[in-house]
């Protein structure tokens, strides 16, 4: 499935017990619309975007399309990887709450492991909520962000770029066993290292 955007809910944790992955839950609340916007400095688009103010601006979005069926995805009770390269993160965030929150009524799903890998510390969007949630979910999601290019000693996460030694160490780290399905979501460079 590929397309340029993806719908969010304004809060991981805040999660009605009937949503789905479905594009048909995006009915749920009609009147409300949530970005992810990750501003660059030096872009074109985000720079524009991160001065418009409440009732300023009017940006027009097409239909909410896609065919992924998570749960034939994730039949057999397979362990989920999610790669998440930057703004990649956006699609996972619907697919960590629907598997989560909805897994005892209807996935069969192992461990989730999310690796989010990121230039720096404080490009990590919505880091406090992913802890959060592999908190509140302790022997099911594994939280894991990466960076590039640490900017302080006090980073203690994993660094660097994403590589089958840092997959290994990953999947070691919670005994990670049986059939693991992986969806990848960045860049297309980072699309094409994690391919390989």
């Amino acid at each position: 499935m590929t397309r340029q955007y993806t719908p969010v809910p304004s809060d991981i944790l805040d999660l009605p017990s009937d949503a789905s992955h479905t594009s048909e839950n995006i009915q749920t609340f009609p009147q409300k619309l949530h970005f992810i916007i990750k501003v660059y400095p030096d872009g074109t688009l985000t720079k524009q975007l991160d001065k418009l103010r409440l009732n300023t601006g009017i940006i027009e979005i097409g239909c909410v399309g896609g065919n992924l069926n998570l749960l034939e995805f994730l039949s057999g009770g397979a362990n989920l990887v999610l790669l998440a390269g930057g703004t990649g993160i956006t699609p996972f965030i619907k697919i960590l709450q629907s598997v989560l929150f909805n897994s005892r009524n209807r996935f069969e799903v192992g461990k989730i492991i999310l690796l989010f890998f990121n230039e720096s510390e404080r490009d990590i969007i919505w880091r406090n909520e992913l802890e959060s949630l592999s908190l509140k979910f302790p022997n099911s999601f594994y939280f894991y962000p990466v960076i590039s290019k640490p900017i302080s000693d006090s980073w203690t996460g994993f660094s660097g770029r994403v590589s089958p030694q840092l997959l290994d160490i990953c999947f070691q780290k919670v005994n990670l066993l049986g059939v693991t399905k992986a969806m990848i979501c960045g860049s297309y460079s980072f699309n094409d290292s994690c391919k390989q």
